[in-house]
């Protein structure tokens, strides 16, 4: 099947929110080729998972795709245009599976020595969306912090050696309850631009009590929760119960 070919009810099986947007914009799509459409649809269909400024690009980007007339529609993906697909290709269920279509254009790419062709429309393409739709710039001066040395009662190296040269090394800091005064600080901040996902405290170890400001993370846990999940499917594979193992 072909973009041209495109049709509301294909996406039938995209989750909610996700299915609302493309079906807005299936006359945009139908205008495209099949080299890129299927890249533009593997984030599309994330599009209910994701946050909120990932969703804001991908509706400037569909709409974007909306407003091109057709001279400009061959001005932006005349450099896709001229992709060589195989059989294979159109006739996969790229509408549901975007993401498996993508794996195997690479592969068709690269034995067919079309990557650098691809590579130059994909680079264009991106160039002329920059510059047409502008990143989203943040609502204030973007601010990480690293804090490093949980359950380290000594250490008597010099931290950072490479590092100091290019910013300033602070010798006579008080750390105690270091990691409160600057998730206070990061809490204040929070508040004082509030927006869904923009602030946020990431621990690798044991989470501090920290404010409902910050949205959070705990990495360990993470890693524990992936570790039973990978105990169980190779426990469900050495029954031989592969149906069901994730």
């Amino acid at each position: 099947m072909l973009p041209s070919d495109l049709k509301p009810e294909q996406f039938s099986g995209y989750p909610p929110e996700a299915r609302r947007l493309v079906t807005e914009y299936v006359g945009a799509l139908q205008r495209v080729p099949l080299s890129f459409l299927p890249s533009l649809l593997r984030e599309v269909i994330d599009y209910d998972f994701r946050f909120p400024a990932e969703r804001r690009a991908q509706e400037k980007e569909l709409a974007n795709l909306n407003s091109l007339s057709a001279e400009q529609v061959k001005e932006w993906f005349g450099g896709f245009a001229q992709i060589s697909l195989s059989s294979q290709l159109e006739k996969f269920d790229w509408v549901n599976a975007p993401a498996q279509f993508v794996e195997q254009l690479s592969a068709h790419l690269w034995t067919t020595h079309q990557l650098d062709a691809f590579r130059k429309a994909a680079t264009d393409y991106a160039e002329r969306l920059r510059s047409t739709v502008p990143p989203e710039p943040p609502a204030m001066p973007r601010l990480g912090i690293a804090v490093i040395g949980q359950g380290v009662t000594a250490y008597d190296d010099p931290l950072f050696r490479k590092l100091r040269a290019h910013g300033g090394y602070f010798s006579h800091v008080n750390p105690e309850d270091g990691l409160k005064h600057l998730l206070n600080a990061a809490a204040a901040r929070a508040k004082a631009h509030p927006a869904p996902y923009a602030h946020w405290y990431i621990d690798g170890g044991q989470e501090a009590d920290h404010d409902p400001a910050l949205a959070a993370r705990q990495l360990g846990a993470d890693r524990r929760a992936g570790g039973r999940r990978e105990r169980r499917g190779r426990g469900r594979l050495a029954r031989g119960d592969r149906g069901r193992a994730r």
